[in-house]
């Protein structure tokens, strides 16, 4: 099966298209755990403090 340089040409575009939206998920999901990180450090210390001034 032959492809044309037009049809070669799209499927690249899908493919960097594709790479560059899986990017942006892995930096969105890796912030998310950083942000869930801080909230538990922030959740301790905040837990900590309440324990010793009810």
């Amino acid at each position: 099966m032959k492809t044309t340089l037009e049809e070669e040409k799209y499927r690249q575009t899908i493919r960097v298209s594709i790479f560059e939206a899986l990017q942006i998920c892995v930096k969105e999901v890796s912030s998310l755990f950083r942000i869930e990180k801080e909230m538990n450090i922030i959740l301790k210390k905040d837990g900590e403090s309440s324990a010793h001034n009810p």
